[in-house]
């Protein structure tokens, strides 16, 4: 049997037993007390797997009694993983009425045999009576249920991702799992993606059929198209169950491999002209290619660049270009010619644009540049560009013509401008090859007449040989002024005048020169102070002037003639003038006056006086004095006197005695006094002038006083506030009557301290009393004071005399004790707040004596509280009283701060009355006061926003809508808390509307009326009106009450409005203009403006609305609109809906072109609603203001801080800290954002050699093109960048800048872009953007030579000479006054010897010293040398010399010094002034006024010779020794220069001897000979002589000249040795006595033997020998006593021994030739022998000239001395054949 058949006959069966249960109950119901009936809803139902089913289960009791039933499920019929139950499980149902229960029934899961598909189900349950034994029945129900089909997979791709090339095959395994389903499935395989249509996409096989629980598999098979884009691609694959509803998916990811391509096309041509030295611009186009959004890198190709060109690229990438799209880049390869690129030379440029995935896809873009021939002649001036000349005179200036072009050019030159006559060129016409030059002269001659002014302009044209480049160059002649002046006296030249008189000449000043002149007027003359005259006079060419002479003859003038000078001058040539000379003859006059001063003097006393006699006349003259009509008593000395030779306006000082007669009266007294002239007497007839004077003489008082007092009084006893008296005597002592001024010094603070009389009159010798009243002020403390009262009398000076003042000490002794109480009878008043409560305090003095009581109030925090008086003065127990006012202010809510409002509110204010004694403020007493605060009620009620609304009910169909709210806002204007009631009183509104009075805005809480003390609370009175009310105005009416209800109360009203809906809009633009600054390039996001319009819905209804643009906009401007700023919610076309009442924003935004001009641009928009009606539409009208900045760089903007301090070139210093300031100026209309800002520095003089360059690099320099050479960036290196707002500037401070040696420009500049001759930011002017500092900084040193000086003992009038191989020490004061340090700089000291001038070395052997020199300083560079043998003159320092001049090697000359020696010569490059460089500057070297000469020489001198035997006799060999003496300046060593002593005896014999050692200064050495003594018949005596040789020509050893100075001659001179009268003494015979015989043998005369004459003078010897010896006897005695004193006479009368003649300079002139000879000579040579030497030193042709001496020839047989030559004169050697 088949299951659906089983299920048939199931059901049947249970239909039939239900019937026939059912006949059975019906047929014996009535015969049942307890029945019912079981029933079941649904009785059948389908479900899915695991879903609960509910079925009602409904119990009839047709029984006759209530009964209850159990309710059960029969288990059995559960099927397998099903559960079922009944709630309730009891049922209690009343007879006749029926109950429910519920049957759940749960299927079982879908993997459960049960609960497959289509399974079906029967489950039974049963009712059951509790009342089973009274009859009850149980009853018996069956559920069915059908099992849904259900449907579920899950797909699982086995791997997620796969990569693919483009028409490359992937498959994906994926496995699909019957996991939902509870029947077998067939399931359909599909997928989805975007953008994958023309893939080939297939799920292999594409439909499986799966049972429960069972996995299958497919593949899904993929091939990207051959254009695929590379990237990542999502594919969801569909699994769908055979319901055709039931879907599962998953997701793979295929990465299609990137494939990169390029294309690159030209844009323009790819072949450019361009001039030399500029750049030109090419622009391709780049197309991706590949399939994937790629980046580009671009690449110059530099390796066949020609030397001097440079390319570079705009832009180096092409970030992130999509499939298919195309980029052109402009301008992108910016390829520069050099400076000096030839004409027509082309260059190739190659760019290469590669794949940044992958650099072998790449392509090429190839450029062609030729060079343009470029026309640059160029104009120089070869020396200055300036020249003076005087009128006809010719200056010549040579013009450099030079080609800066980059191929040959005829370049024809001209002169042009107003003054071009003058000029006259040589050539004119030059052809010249790229870079060559050729000069030429210019003759200029000014034209006769020509006025005298500098900067006469000619100029100079050059132009190409396209005839229409040309340059200009400017000469200037600077026209020189003829400068001469004439002076002259118009009409009379002398006039006469009496002192006093003013006598008028004309002067007539004419300028003679050619150009204006002032002439400068002074006076000369001895009366020269008596005239006047203009200063200057300005005069053209050739203008004469007439101008006064005034002289005023001076009173004290002397009769006489006197001259005075007009000397004119020209200011600009002194050397111009002319004088004029005037004669003022002074009349004579007769005059005296006499000067005497009035004197005081004591009675008894002489009073001298000083009495003054001037002679106020013209001449000389004498006075007579007479004194008479002096007081009786009194006596004068002199009376009468004469006062002689008084010169004219001269005066002479006599002195008069005047004495006092005793006890004279204190009066003034009179004494006359007459001078006369005696001059005048004597004139014909008698002239008489005279003068009388008073001599007043004023008789002195004496002043004296004395001030007493009491002992007894001396000490007062005082009591505060109670006066006391002291008598005080003042007597006078004094010579006359006396007002005497009493005063007194109190203690601080007293002052009733007085006298009866502060002025007393007391008569001489008399004696007055005035009484002292002296009352303590009440606040004085208990104690002793001092008091001092003093006297003065009545007389000037009389307050600093010793007897005319008197002073005496009082001392005050004051005692008392203080005391205060105060009361008050009402120390608490109750008061509302607005009214005063007064309390009366009383005070009371309890202290001694009379107190001033001080009153304060303590504790009035808020200054309520006042009293009537701030202190009482009470005497001692006396009471006062003092009323205290507490006044409450009103409470005002709006003026009370929030502390008076809290005190209002409290119960009470209480403050503190405090009473102290001023005598002593530590005792006091006080009161303590109340006021109590009562309650005051009140209360105001406000409307908050609107008091009328308008409302709309008919368009409303919620209550909530219709509702209106007005806002109250009630304030209790108590001080309390109150309760306020509120009342809404209907007016005009209908009975049918709500209105209610509420605590919150949401219109709930109704309002209870409690309120705070000066609190507000804001209610809210809600209307809601019925829909279909009636148009019309309706009030309502509010009453608020305080105290609950009990006060008065305060009224509000409001008005509702019903009215019809209306259409409105009102439109406004927040901003109706903006501006904007539109970047160059920008985007449209950087390059656009929003607007804010608010839209507010002034209409009734919700509204819908629309913008549109009514403008026709400018090219590449565009307009949209957004809902917000963001721009992420577009306004529709549609329009957006505003709720009524409600505001909404429009944003409008205006995209610009990045190229719009300058100015403004108004666009109008309209907004309108849906409907287009007019009454809600606006039109805006929106302004765009197009901004640009403006960056301006001034020169005058660039400052220079050096050190921290500004300044200018000239004070920079090598190491000096350099901080460059520059004012960046945006003048534009627009901020400037972003501005790259370059401050940088370069040398003046551009590298030329790749060391150099290297050096710079190292330093940090960098090559810049637009300058062309090496700069150093000080700020602006790290892309530094500011912000400057329109109008304004913004200095930029580089920076620090630790200069050194150089020469410097610093600039600045801003907007500076390489790639981009317009920088970053659009301009209108482009070319103000960079400004040079206006100085050239050099930092160059600047030697300076100030002084030098040697070793003092080497310098000055008897200075010494060093020794060979001393060291000589030169100090040369060397100054940097340069702005850079020099390291290793050499000081050279250089020196004439008698060849050459020599370099000298110092003690290491080096030509030189190395120093080093800061800028700015001083330093003492020492040259130590050590002194060689030489005659040593003309000592010169020098410091960085030329140096070819010290043969430095060029190398040398360059590397160890600043590397200019190319251009200057020299180690070190200074500011253009070398002449400071040597000392001295002129002359020769002097210290101390002597020249500093060296004559580093030995001198031989032969000083002894000693014979052995001392008396030879002839044929006797003799040993001779001869003893030579270095007395020159130097030692002398033995060298290939011999030294030899020759020895001559006049008798044919020669011997020479050698030195074989050494000399040093001042030492000896001995010579040997061996001489046998000749025999010379003819000859007795002989002469004998020894000769230094010192050599002759190269092999001479030079010797000083001035060394000895017993001689005159040169170092040769005292080279012999002479003994004169060697006498030849014969042999004696054997046995004979040799005297005699010679005495006989020999004669003196003829005919006259020598014997003869021997025996006369033996007989003379013998006559002697008595006298003597008789002397001696008759004068022994004496001649013993006196022997000391004989001896003394006998030294006197020795012989001094000479002192060595003094040596002179003498300067000796040639009249020959000029030259000059400057020597040292001894002060005692003769002028002969200084002729002779001057023949061989000078030389001289001849000796015969005359030595000339201040122009008289001097005798030449005297020494110099004798003939008038001293130190440091001159002697003109003249001539005479």
């Amino acid at each position: 049997m088949s299951l659906n058949l089983k299920n048939w006959f199931a059901n049947t069966l249970a239909l039939a037993l239900i019937c026939f249960g059912f006949l059975l109950i019906t047929g014996v119901a009535s015969a049942d007390a307890y029945d019912h009936k079981m029933t079941v809803s649904p009785s059948s139902q389908s479900g899915d797997p695991e879903e609960q089913l509910q079925y009602t289960i409904t119990i009839e009791n047709t029984g006759d009694n209530d009964d209850t039933y159990d309710m059960s499920v029969t288990n059995s019929t559960i099927p397998t993983g099903y559960t079922a139950f009944i709630l309730p499980s009891t049922l209690s149902v009343e007879e006749d009425e029926s109950g429910t229960a519920t049957l759940f029934i749960k299927i079982a899961n879908r993997t459960t045999s049960t609960a497959e598909g289509g399974d079906t189900a029967q489950i039974s349950f049963k009712s059951k009576s509790q009342n089973s034994d009274s009859g009850g029945k149980t009853k018996t129900q069956t559920a069915s249920l059908t099992v849904n089909n259900v449907y579920g997979t899950t797909l699982t791709p086995s791997e997620g991702e796969k990569t693919v090339d483009p028409n490359e095959n992937v498959k994906f395994m994926v496995s699909v799992k019957n996991s939902g389903g509870n029947t077998e499935d067939s399931v359909t395989i599909s997928f989805t993606a975007n953008g994958v249509d023309s893939w080939d996409i297939t799920p292999q096989p594409s439909t499986l059929t799966l049972d429960i629980n069972e996995v299958g598999f497919f593949n899904l098979s993929v091939t990207p198209d051959i254009e695929a884009i590379a990237g990542l691609k999502s594919i969801s694959i569909v699994s769908t169950s055979e319901d055709g509803q039931t879907v599962s998916s998953t997701s793979v990811t295929v990465k299609v491999n990137q494939l990169p391509a390029l294309q690159v096309d030209k844009v323009g041509s790819s072949s450019k002209d361009v001039e030399a030295g500029k750049r030109v611009y090419y622009s391709f186009e780049v197309t991706n290619k590949g399939n994937a959004v790629d980046t580009f890198n671009l690449a110059v190709d530099t390796s066949s660049l020609p030397s001097g060109w440079d390319a570079s690229l705009d832009q180096d990438k092409i970030s992130n270009l999509g499939v298919d799209d195309n980029i052109t880049l402009t301008d992108v390869l910016v390829v520069k010619a050099p400076e000096d690129a030839a004409a027509d030379v082309e260059t190739q440029i190659i760019v290469t644009i590669s794949s940044d995935y992958n650099a072998s896809i790449n392509s090429t873009y190839t450029s062609r540049t030729t060079v343009l021939q470029n026309y640059e002649p160029k104009l120089a001036i070869n020396g200055e560009d300036t020249q003076s000349a005087k009128p006809e005179e010719q200056v010549n200036f040579t013009i450099k013509i030079t080609n800066d072009g980059n191929g040959e050019d005829d370049i024809s030159l001209s002169l042009i401008g107003g003054n071009a006559s003058w000029g006259q060129l040589g050539d004119s016409a030059f052809t010249l090859a790229a870079g060559a030059n050729d000069t030429t002269t210019l003759r200029v001659t000014p034209p006769k007449d020509t006025e005298a002014k500098n900067g006469y302009n000619l100029i100079i044209r050059a132009t190409s040989e396209d005839d229409s480049t040309t340059t200009t160059r400017n000469i200037f002649v600077n026209v020189l002024q003829v400068y001469e002046v004439s002076v002259q006296v118009s009409g009379d030249s002398s006039k006469k005048g009496d002192p006093g008189d003013e006598l008028i000449f004309e002067m007539t000043i004419k300028n003679k020169g050619n150009g204006e002149d002032t002439v400068s007027l002074s006076l000369e003359g001895e009366k020269a102070s008596w005239a006047s005259i203009v200063d200057e006079v300005e005069l053209t060419s050739g203008e004469s002037k007439t101008v006064n002479l005034t002289v005023n003859i001076d009173d004290d003038a002397t009769v006489g003639d006197n001259d005075i000078i007009v000397n004119g001058t020209s200011e600009d040539n002194p050397s111009a003038y002319d004088t004029g000379t005037v004669k003022v003859s002074v009349n004579k006059q007769f005059k005296v006056d006499v000067v005497v001063s009035s004197k005081s003097g004591d009675p008894g006393s002489t009073v001298q006086y000083d009495v003054r006699i001037q002679n106020e006349g013209t001449g000389v003259d004498t006075f007579t004095v007479n004194v008479d009509d002096y007081p009786a008593g009194w006596s004068v000395d002199p009376v009468s006197f004469q006062v002689e030779d008084v010169e004219a306006g001269g005066e002479k000082l006599v002195t008069l005695n005047v004495s006092i007669r005793s006890g004279e009266d204190n009066k003034a007294f009179t004494i006359n006094l007459t001078a006369s002239s005696d001059e005048a007497q004597k004139e014909n007839p008698p002239k008489y002038a005279n003068k009388t004077v008073s001599i007043i003489t004023i008789v002195n008082q004496e002043y004296w006083i004395d001030l007493s007092v009491a002992d007894a009084d001396r000490t007062v006893e005082a009591t505060v506030g109670v006066p006391v008296s002291v008598k005080i005597d003042v007597d006078n002592l004094g010579t006359g009557d006396d007002i005497v001024a009493m005063t007194n010094t109190p203690p601080e603070g007293w002052t009733g301290v007085d006298f009866s009389n502060p002025f007393i009159n007391v008569a001489e010798n008399s004696q007055e009393e005035v009484t002292l009243t002296i009352t303590v002020p009440e606040s004085t403390s208990k104690g002793d004071y001092e008091l001092v009262v003093r006297g003065v009398s009545d007389c000037d000076g009389c307050e600093n005399g010793t007897k005319s003042t008197d002073s005496i000490t009082l001392t005050v002794k004051v005692d008392l004790s203080r005391g205060v109480q105060v009361s008050t009878d009402v120390t608490e008043i109750e008061k509302l707040p607005g009214s005063t409560a007064s309390f009366t305090i009383d005070v009371k003095n309890t202290g001694d004596g009379s107190d001033n009581l001080i009153i304060s109030i303590l504790d009035d925090d808020l200054g309520w509280a006042s009293a009537n008086t701030t202190s009482l003065t009470l005497d001692k127990d006396q009471t006062g009283s003092v009323t205290v006012n507490v006044t409450l202010p009103v409470y005002d809510l709006e003026s009370l701060s929030n502390q008076e409002r809290n005190a209002l509110q409290a119960n009470s204010y209480s403050v503190t009355v405090k009473v102290k004694s001023g005598g002593d403020l530590s005792v006091s007493d006080t009161a303590s006061l109340q006021v109590d605060i009562g309650q005051i009620y009140g209360a105001t009620v406000e409307i908050v926003g609107t008091s009328a609304i308008t409302s709309y009910p008919s368009t409303e169909t919620q209550a909530s809508e219709r509702t209106e709210k007005f806002t109250f806002k009630l304030t209790n204007t108590g001080n309390g808390q109150d309760s306020v009631s509120a009342e809404t009183i209907a007016t005009t509104y209908p009975d049918d509307w709500n209105v209610e009075l509420f605590q919150n805005p949401s219109c709930s809480s109704s309002f209870s009326g409690s309120i705070g003390a000066g609190q507000s609370k804001y209610l809210y009175l809600c209307v809601e009106p019925d829909q279909d009310s009636d148009i019309g105005n309706y009030s309502v009416l509010t009453e608020f009450s305080p105290n609950s209800g009990i006060d008065p109360a305060v009224q509000v009203s409001v008005n509702l409005e019903v009215a019809s809906p209306r259409r409105e809009l009102d439109a406004t633009a927040i901003d109706s203009s903006k501006e904007i600054y539109p970047e160059y390039e920008g985007s449209s996001t950087q390059n656009s403006v929003k607007f804010k319009v608010k839209l507010d819905n002034t209409g009734s209804n919700d509204d819908i609305f629309i913008p549109e643009v009514e403008s026709t906009l400018e090219d590449g401007w565009t307009v949209t609109f957004f809902q917000d700023s963001s721009k992420t919610q577009s306004w529709p076309n549609s329009g957006v809906t505003i709720e009524e009442g409600e505001l909404d924003d429009l944003w409008v935004f205006v995209s610009v072109n990045d190229e719009a001009e300058v100015g403004n641009e108004t666009i109008k928009i309209s907004v309108r609603n849906e409907e287009d009606d007019p009454n809600a539409r606006q039109e805006i009208d929106l302004t765009v203001i197009i901004q640009r900045p403006e960056i301006v760089i001034k020169q005058s903007n660039i400052r220079i801080e050096i050190d921290g301090v500004f300044g200018n070139a000239s004070q920079v210093k090598d190491g000096d800290t350099v901080v460059i300031y520059v004012d960046v100026e945006n003048i534009g209309s627009a901020d400037a954002d972003d501005v790259n800002i370059e401050i940088y520095y370069y040398p003046k003089k551009a590298p030329t050699t790749q060391q150099e360059i290297d050096e710079l690099l190292i330093a940090g320099f960098e090559f810049d093109d637009s300058k062309n050479t090496y700069i150093y960036q000080l700020y602006g290196s790290n892309g530094r960048s500011t912000n400057i707002k329109e109008g304004n500037s913004k200095e930029i401070v580089s920076d620090d800048w630790l200069i050194k040696g150089g020469e410097w420009y610093v600039e600045a500049r801003a907007d500076f872009d390489k790639n981009n001759d317009n920088g970053e930011i659009l301009e209108e002017n482009e070319n103000n953007n960079d400004a040079r500092y206006s100085e050239l900084l050099r930092v160059k040193p600047d030697l300076q030579i100030t002084a030098m000086r040697v070793d003092s003992k080497y310098a000055g009038d008897n200075s010494g000479t060093p020794n060979v191989d001393d060291t000589v020490t030169f100090t040369v004061t060397v100054t940097n006054a340069g702005a850079a340090d020099v390291d290793n700089s050499r000081l050279y000291i250089t020196a004439d010897s008698s060849t050459d001038n020599v370099v000298l070395k110092d003690r290491t052997n080096q030509e030189y010293v190395l120093f080093d020199l800061d800028a700015g300083e001083t330093q003492e560079v020492r040259f130590r040398w050590k002194a060689t043998l030489e005659e040593w003159t003309a000592f010169s320092a020098e410091v960085n010399p030329v140096c070819d001049d010290f043969n430095i090697p060029d190398f040398t000359c360059e590397s160890e010094g600043d590397g200019f020696s190319s251009d200057t010569g020299r180690m070190f490059d200074e500011l253009g002034r070398y002449s400071d460089n040597v000392w001295p500057r002129t002359g020769v070297f002097e210290q101390s006024g002597t020249p500093v000469e060296f004559s580093v020489l030995p001198d031989f001198k032969i000083t002894d010779v000693d014979m052995d035997p001392t008396s030879p006799q002839v044929g006797e060999k003799v040993d001779i020794t001869v003893t030579v003496r270095n007395i020159g300046n130097a030692d002398w060593q033995i060298s290939s220069k011999p030294l030899q002593v020759k020895f001559e005896d006049g008798a044919g014999t020669e011997l020479t001897q050698q030195i074989s050692e050494s000399i040093d200064k001042d030492a000896t050495t001995e010579v040997s000979f061996s001489w046998t003594v000749p025999d010379k018949d003819n000859k007795d005596f002989l002469t004998l002589s020894w000769t230094i040789d010192a050599g002759t020509g190269s092999f001479e050893i030079q010797q000083c000249n001035d060394c000895d100075t017993t001689n005159t001659g040169d170092g040769t001179d005292n080279d012999e040795y002479v003994m004169e009268d060697f006498e030849l003494q014969l042999q004696a015979v054997l046995g004979e006595i040799e005297f005699i015989n010679t005495l006989s043998e020999r004669e003196l005369v003829k005919g006259v033997p020598l014997l003869l004459p021997v025996l006369f003078l033996v007989g003379l010897v013998a006559l002697a020998i008595p006298v003597v010896l008789l002397r001696r006897r008759s004068g022994g005695s004496t001649a013993a006593d006196d022997s000391d004193e004989s001896g003394n006479e006998e030294s006197a009368s020795e012989e001094p021994v000479a002192a060595p003649p003094s040596k002179i300079s003498v300067a000796i002139v040639s009249t020959i030739d000029g030259k000059t000879a400057n020597v040292k000579v001894p002060s005692n040579m003769p002028v002969n022998k200084l002729l002779q030497n001057c023949v061989g030193k000078f030389p001289l042709p001849h000796a015969n000239f005359a030595v000339m001496l201040n122009g008289v020839a001097v005798d030449n047989n005297l020494t110099l001395a004798d003939a008038g030559l001293t130190d440091k004169c001159q002697v003109d050697l003249v001539p005479l054949e």
